[in-house]
C-alpha cells in the first residue's frame, strides 16, 4: 500500500470516528422550562423533531450545570414571548432526559 493509501485510509477514520450525527431544525417553542428534577434546561416544540433516536419527540434539552443552559432558557424563552422561531442543532444519537441534546441554538427574526 503507498503512502497516499494509508493517508486517506488514516483520513477517512478520523472523520468518522470524530463525527457524530447532528439535524439542524427550526422551531417554534411551545413551552420553555429549568428543571433542578432532572437538572437540564428545556423547550418543548410545537414541531416534532425528526432524526432522532430520543423517546420525548417535542423536546430539546440541555443538561445542568453547563452555563450555556441558561443562555438556553433566556433564547428560548425570548423566542416563545415574542413569538418568533429558533434554530436548534442536535444530536441525533445522544439524549438529555430523553429529549435530543442541543449542541447549537439561534434565534431568527422571523
Amino acid at each position: 500500500m503507498n503512502e497516499y493509501m494509508k493517508f486517506v485510509i488514516v483520513f477517512i477514520l478520523f472523520f468518522s470516528a470524530n463525527a457524530s450525527a447532528q439535524t439542524r431544525q427550526t422551531i417554534s417553542i411551545k413551552e420553555v422550562a429549568l428543571s433542578m428534577n432532572t437538572k437540564r434546561v428545556f423547550v418543548v416544540s410545537n414541531e416534532t423533531i425528526t432524526g432522532s433516536s430520543c423517546s420525548e419527540n417535542a423536546y430539546l434539552s440541555i443538561a445542568l450545570p453547563n452555563p450555556e443552559a441558561y443562555l438556553f432558557y433566556s433564547a428560548a424563552l425570548s423566542a416563545m414571548n415574542e413569538n418568533k422561531k429558533m434554530r436548534i442543532q442536535y444530536s441525533n444519537s445522544e439524549c438529555v432526559n430523553n429529549g435530543s441534546k442541543v449542541e447549537v441554538f439561534w434565534n431568527l427574526n422571523q
